[in-house]
């Protein structure tokens, strides 16, 4: 149950970045910013900070995959349409 947090962050913030375009820089504050909300929501600091360094590559494998299938989709929508 622990894994949901970074995951649905993951999701939620690939689909954002997948519809704004933000200089690199914010968008890796943000991933940062959702990886320890991630941590904090699931309650792993408590057992120890180094669950952040997991969680963020939870968020960032995540939210890159969602971002390219949403742009393989829109690149279908578009040649199909």
């Amino acid at each position: 149950m622990h894994e949901f947090y970074p995951i649905a962050g993951g999701i939620l913030l690939g689909g954002a970045l997948s519809n704004i375009r933000l200089h690199a820089a914010w968008r890796v504050m943000l991933t940062l910013a959702v990886a320890a909300g991630a941590t904090l929501g699931s309650g792993e600091f408590r057992r120890g900070w180094g669950y952040w360094i997991l969680d963020l590559a939870e968020v960032t494998l995540v939210s890159a995959s969602v971002v390219l299938l949403a742009g393989v989709w829109h690149r279908q929508r578009r040649l199909r349409g």
